[in-house]
């Protein structure tokens, strides 16, 4: 039996959070079925990621996008250099961040 390869692995995680096309599932099921080493990461991940279940999907707060973009634009990458945004994205996010 040959290793899995890193995008057969990605594959499985992706199955198991529920993000793959049919095609895909399809793929996946039949890895799973035929590859002791696909079987034994599929059954960690589920066990892993079992307890996120129990988590209630909620809805993102008003304007966390717009927020985190501007404080990553903000955050200087190191001493001498700072990345720019424009003058307007900068008071639009102020204003719609104020109220």
């Amino acid at each position: 039996m040959r290793p899995l390869k890193n995008r057969q692995k990605e594959l499985l995680f992706d199955y198991c959070v529920g993000i793959t096309s049919e095609k895909e599932t399809a793929k996946v099921k039949e890895l799973i079925s035929s590859n002791k080493e696909a079987t034994k990461i599929h059954r960690k991940l589920k066990t892993a990621l079992a307890p996120l279940e129990s988590i209630r999907p909620e809805l993102c707060p008003n304007l966390l996008a717009e927020r985190t973009i501007f404080w990553i634009l903000s955050t200087p990458v190191d001493s001498n250099y700072q990345l720019q945004i424009s003058k307007q994205t900068q008071s639009d996010i102020a204003l719609a961040t104020s109220t």
